[in-house]
């Protein structure tokens, strides 16, 4: 077990893990609430990456409409990324 001082070696594996954890659950959640396809808006939210889109959305992302109000719009996961790429979200890539 590591110390303060010391890294945590299994922090990086604990990462891993999680994050296919939460990328199967998400996965899950969209095939339970029928979700298929993305519905990203390509060439407005990652103009500079539209040909990534895998059209299998797996998560939803809420966007805020002056017309609709707050509206879960299903994304696949290329899709974002290359949304977090264009907004600077740190971590994406």
């Amino acid at each position: 077990m590591a110390t303060d001082d010391e890294p945590d070696p299994l922090t990086g594996y604990r990462d891993a893990v999680l994050t296919a954890m939460l990328a199967e659950i998400g996965r899950a959640l969209v095939r339970r609430a029928g979700l298929r396809s993305c519905h990203c808006l390509c060439r407005y939210r990652h103009p500079a990456e539209t040909g990534v889109c895998d059209s299998e959305a797996v998560t939803t992302r809420e966007f805020v409409s002056d017309e609709l109000g707050s509206v879960h719009v299903p994304m696949c996961a290329p899709c974002i990324v290359a949304q977090g790429v264009a907004e600077g979200i740190p971590g994406a890539r």
